[in-house]
């Protein structure tokens, strides 16, 4: 999932980061640190790739959930 630049609170969250690093000075040093609103289609590959293995770990983490409660659940 890309991020959407039209979404208001990726926005306002965006613009809190930027403040804030701003205002403490750091904003130059760690500034190549944040996602860039523009995909980089360099990291495409690498993106899809992580996307993939996102998407089969929310299954295993459902699971591992539901083991959990039920075994905190019964005892």
């Amino acid at each position: 999932m890309l991020l959407q630049s039209s979404d208001s609170t990726f926005l306002i969250k965006r613009f809190f980061v930027y403040s804030i690093l701003k205002l403490s000075g750091h904003f130059e040093k760690m500034k190549e640190l944040l996602v860039s609103e523009i995909p980089n289609p360099k990291c495409m590959d690498s993106n899809q790739k992580l996307k993939s293995l996102y998407d089969e770990a929310i299954a295993i983490a459902v699971k591992l959930i539901l083991i959990f409660a039920e075994k905190v659940l019964l005892f």
